[in-house]
């Protein structure tokens, strides 16, 4: 408890420095909500024409109307990775901040320059990494290039696995006899199927 209490007042404290307008925590986004909120609109967000829509909840976002500002952060309990190159999906496995810039762009209409920022809550001060300006706009971009990919598979019903180590959830109720061998024999067929999505599985 004394740790969580430590890195939750370190996120507070480091991740910003000076104040910059409101500041909202865990705020929802996309589905009616009885607590204030700086949104144009509670409807699900649009994933470009995908026709997909999101809703979420942002660990915090700092809203600054008169500078036309928005910075989203994204708290992470652990470590951050120690890699000289700028980190955006990071493998697939941080979309989740670039959908949050999305919603931001799109329900907050005056702001003119958003930053979303994973920050790192076990060192000290508290590491932060962002994404801003061009680089996050082609983010976005690609985002819902990804998610369209996502879509017409599925319309074609053809889904595979994605790469390990998620390749299968280890605790699953029926896996093959052999995981092993199933996975050398499947692994160009899935990689195939997934090509769509190939450059989202080896993104930085």
């Amino acid at each position: 408890m004394t740790v969580a209490r430590e890195r939750a007042s370190r996120g507070l404290r480091d991740a910003l420095g000076e104040p910059r307008g409101t500041s909202w925590t865990e705020l929802t986004f996309g589905e009616p909500i009885a607590e204030p909120h700086p949104w144009t609109t509670l409807s699900p967000v649009s994933v470009g024409a995908t026709g997909v829509a999101f809703r979420g909840r942002i660990d915090r976002l700092d809203e600054d109307g008169s500078r036309g500002t928005a910075i989203i952060t994204d708290y992470k309990a652990g470590a951050a990775p120690e890699r000289k190159k700028t980190i955006v999906f990071n493998r697939g496995t941080e979309l989740q901040r670039v959908f949050y810039a999305l919603a931001a762009r799109s329900l907050l209409p005056e702001v003119r320059n958003v930053e979303s920022r994973l920050t790192y809550l076990r060192h000290e001060p508290a590491r932060t990494l962002s994404l801003v300006h061009d680089e996050l706009a082609a983010a976005i971009e690609e985002a819902i290039t990804f998610t369209a990919a996502g879509v017409e598979l599925q319309k074609t019903g053809q889904i595979a696995p994605g790469p390990q180590p998620e390749f299968f959830d280890p605790i699953s109720i029926a896996l093959p006899s052999d995981l092993e061998v199933y996975r050398r024999t499947k692994q160009r067929p899935f990689a195939q199927v997934n090509s769509p999505l190939s450059k989202l599985w080896s993104s930085p």
